[in-house]
């Protein structure tokens, strides 16, 4: 019971109770390009990032780029190993409309990498270390992305 299994390694939940001892990667990916203070054009693009999960395999990640409306499967880099990171990609051809890009994991356990409310509902906002709900990023019309959270 140090100072950083306390501080680190236990998270406050939603409901006021503390989970300790909390060690396991829970499922998660992130786009990784298009991302941050990147700028994009309009036509072809390709959309990359990095998912995993401390269950077992990544057996699925779904792109959207409607803003969650609807999900497309990405395509999945061998070698998909269990515990570790998993590449993924999509091909895209963005309109030059605003919109919002982000993707979802699942893993071979069927854990289903939540979506911000669900995360927060679940787990509260205290979440410092480990956090594992989707990260959207929003395009303007003249193709800056941006964090919607910033």
């Amino acid at each position: 019971m140090t100072r950083w299994e306390t501080a680190r390694y236990t998270q406050l939940l939603a409901n006021g109770k503390a989970r300790q001892f909390q060690l396991r990667m829970e499922t998660n990916s992130v786009i990784t390009s298009p991302s941050g203070t990147m700028e994009i054009k309009p036509g072809y693009n390709r959309i990359s990032g990095v998912a995993w999960s401390g269950h077992g395999k990544i057996a699925r990640v779904e792109v959207s780029t409607d803003g969650a409306r609807t999900w497309k499967n990405a395509a999945l880099n061998e070698p998909v190993l269990s515990k570790a990171q998993t590449c993924f990609q999509m091909d895209w051809t963005w309109d030059g409309k605003p919109t919002k890009i982000v993707s979802r994991s699942t893993d071979e356990n069927g854990n289903v990498q939540p979506d911000r409310n669900a995360f927060i509902a679940s787990m509260g906002t205290n979440a410092l270390f480990h956090y594992n709900a989707q990260q959207t990023w929003s395009i303007d019309e003249t193709g800056r992305v941006r964090n919607v959270l910033a």
